[in-house]
């Protein structure tokens, strides 16, 4: 592959070369009429304005842009084009036989050695200066992805320890009322512990393993509620094959639990709708809200949307829309996103 690259990079740089040689032929030619005198005088340029750009597109212009010294450069530039086309003026005139002198020096029209210099290091410059401006960009999204992949990892973290609390929480409340669901129980968590380490570290995966997450989660929580909570959970999955970022729906219902059921002792509801179109899913939940004094009252939400908001913004920048209400008896989450395909 190496070896590719460097070939490919050679025969690119050898046709700029040639077609250096090739352009002023076509531009001096029918002026002058001397091709052979022409050609010598390119051949003779050539090794030096080679020289010349290979040296300020790789060893003068890096460093100068890198400190932000344009003003040095562009001086450190015109001072190098007003002394390099002397150098092979010189040697033209001794390859041809002509008496090498200051006048004859001075007589000579030396604007198309000035206007050939100039000409072939300003296209290389230009072309240095869009290759850096694109490898800085790529740098730069690179960067960006690495950043966004850290935050994930970061907001992925915090959700499973999250999520482990909370239901240690509920496994808890089973065994201290010394339910009969209290193993079951374990034993669920167990299998949701094993989905949340060896299933959720992929970008994507199908919304049916999310769904299911969240059904198993609810079975597990009616342990706690018994007849208490009425669920009503709709899917209308018209898209079979979407997809999306691991356990992004589950902290709303996780959140409808904590800030909802957990406080109420009857009249507890959740209903959740799930609809899926090409391309878009539609996930909505809705739950009862305990009233509580004004002056006691704590917004719903807390670290499992905080972080779901966070982990939108990243991973369907443009791409989704979240409305969240809340009364003093309802709390409501509505989100709508452009779905990935599941691969």
């Amino acid at each position: 592959m190496m070896k590719e690259l460097n070939r490919k990079r050679i025969l690119q740089h050898t046709a700029f070369w040639m077609s250096f040689i090739l352009i002023f032929a076509v531009i001096y030619g029918p002026v002058f009429k001397n091709y052979p005198w022409l050609f010598l005088s390119s051949m003779v340029m050539l090794p030096f304005t080679m020289m010349l750009v290979y040296l300020i597109n790789y060893r003068i212009l890096p460093g100068y842009l890198k400190r932000k010294q344009y003003i040095r450069l562009g001086l450190i530039l015109l001072l190098i084009l007003s002394f390099e086309p002397l150098l092979p003026r010189i040697l033209v005139m001794f390859l041809s036989g002509e008496e090498i002198t200051l006048k004859n020096l001075v007589d000579y029209n030396l604007l198309p050695f000035y206007f050939e210099t100039g000409l072939i290091i300003f296209i290389a410059f230009s072309i240095k200066l869009f290759k850096e401006s694109i490898r800085e960009r790529e740098e730069k999204i690179q960067l960006e992805k690495q950043k966004h992949q850290a935050e994930l990892s970061a907001l992925r973290s915090q959700l499973n320890a999250h999520f482990l609390f909370n239901t240690l929480n509920n496994i808890y409340g089973l065994a201290m009322q010394k339910s009969d669901g209290a193993p079951k129980g374990i034993l669920m968590l167990s299998e949701m512990l094993h989905f949340v380490l060896y299933e959720c570290s992929i970008e994507n995966y199908s919304l049916n393993k999310e769904l299911d997450f969240i059904e198993n989660y609810i079975e597990l929580e009616k342990f706690r509620y018994g007849n208490r909570l009425k669920i009503q959970m709709v899917k209308e999955l018209e898209d079979e094959d979407a997809s999306i970022a691991p356990l992004l729906l589950f902290p709303f219902v996780e959140n409808s639990f904590k800030h909802g059921a957990s406080k109420m002792i009857s009249g507890i509801w959740i209903r959740i709708r799930v609809l899926t179109s090409k391309g878009e899913i539609s996930f909505e939940i809705e739950n009862s809200k305990f009233q509580e004094a004004k002056e006691n009252a704590v917004p719903a939400g807390g670290v499992g949307l905080a972080n779901v908001k966070k982990r939108l913004e990243i991973l369907y920048p443009r791409q989704h829309s979240l409305v969240i209400r809340e009364d003093e008896t309802t709390f409501s989450v509505s989100l709508n996103i452009q779905s990935k395909a599941n691969k």
